[in-house]
């Protein structure tokens, strides 16, 4: 155990607190790392919605930081953050504390570091990363979120996509939302938020010239994206992408799957005849071939997922030798939506195959 006295000495001129402010402040090391338990002094701060200053303690939450900035290893602040409950209006909060931004778990010493480090061109992200026991995702996000680069002309041909985010300055939101020019591959801007009523301010500070050249949209099944199109691009064709397409083709036969599988569910298994225990069985434990393209599907040694003429193993189940062929037959056998939702499904993955769709 460290010297307390010498720990509150640390922590005050660490982040400029005078040493009253420190109730308590232990360390110990645990796991080759620092970790630094403390609480802060009680300043018993007035309700903030109807000003009672004979609050109450309504609890701690300790609460871990990252702040690895003392020395070589690791470090963690366990703080003992108060929370406060007013007995007028019933409100509860949190007393201030210097330790952190809002909503972050990583020291506001260590952002700051991270900051500084950011602006040395010798440094990345993986160095500045290592050097404060953070991953280089957070050190990006940090990048992110506090450096502005202006936006780029709007394209002829843009996508959007969404990316989760360590810090956003949206609290409603945990994506971000980055628009990019599809001829390039080059990010247009990126924004703090996906929500319909960020993007149409954004987007209604845009010129109206400037959006009537985009000619191509391209993004997910996003309900805001489409409203969104609808009402800031009316002179471009808005497409989901073919990822997007599959993946919702993949749900709707899915979804036939459970509907024809949930009635041999509902029964007794003693009950069920052989064909329905078969047909169970198939839709549970064998669903997998569903989702494969039954004449382009490959396995490692490059033959044909469906190859009639592949090897065969013993099947528990059927008591008999079956390959993916044999399974195949089985299950389109079940039901007549089975085999229609899989040809429907190739026939789309086909259409995407027969054509390359170049955007030049």
């Amino acid at each position: 155990m460290n010297d307390s006295y010498d720990n509150t000495i640390t922590i005050c001129n660490t982040f400029g607190l005078e040493i009253d402010c420190i109730e308590s402040c232990t360390s110990i090391v645990r796991n080759k790392q620092v970790v630094i338990d403390l609480k802060l002094t009680d300043k018993r701060p007035p309700c903030p919605d109807c000003g009672n200053e004979s609050v109450k303690i309504k609890g701690y939450v300790a609460k871990k930081i990252n702040h690895s900035i003392l020395n070589d290893k690791g470090c963690v602040l366990v703080y003992h953050a108060r929370r406060y409950i007013c007995p007028i209006c019933h409100t509860t909060y949190y007393e201030i504390n210097p330790f952190v931004f809002k909503r972050m778990k990583i020291s506001s010493s260590v952002i700051l570091c991270v900051m500084k480090d950011l602006t040395k061109p010798s440094e990345t992200f993986v160095s500045i990363a290592e050097r404060y026991h953070i991953s280089p995702t957070t050190v990006a996000s940090i990048f992110d979120a506090t450096v502005n680069i202006p936006r780029a002309k709007l394209p002829r041909i843009m996508s959007t996509d969404e990316n989760y985010a360590f810090y956003s300055q949206d609290t409603h939101s945990k994506y971000v939302c980055v628009l990019i020019d599809q001829q390039t591959g080059r990010p247009i801007d990126i924004l703090p938020s996906r929500r319909y009523d960020y993007l149409d301010e954004y987007y209604s500070k845009i010129p109206k010239y400037e959006k009537d050249q985009v000619e191509f949209i391209a993004t997910d099944m996003y309900e805001p994206y489409r409203r969104i199109i609808r009402k800031h691009f009316k002179h471009s064709l808005h497409v989901v992408d073919r990822y997007h397409v599959a993946q919702e083709l993949n749900r709707k036969v899915d979804s036939i799957r459970l509907r024809i599988m949930k009635p041999y569910g509902c029964i007794n298994y003693k009950d069920r005849t052989q064909e329905q225990k078969d047909a169970y069985y198939l839709l549970k434990h064998q669903n997998r071939f569903l989702f494969k393209h039954f004449n382009n599907a490959m396995c490692k040694d490059k033959k044909r997922l469906f190859d009639v003429t592949r090897k065969r193993y013993y099947n528990a189940h059927f008591r008999a030798y079956l390959n993916p062929y044999d399974i195949a037959q089985k299950l389109v056998s079940i039901h007549p939506d089975i085999n229609k939702a899989w040809e429907l499904k190739d026939e789309v993955t086909d259409f995407y195959g027969r054509n390359k769709f170049g955007w030049g």
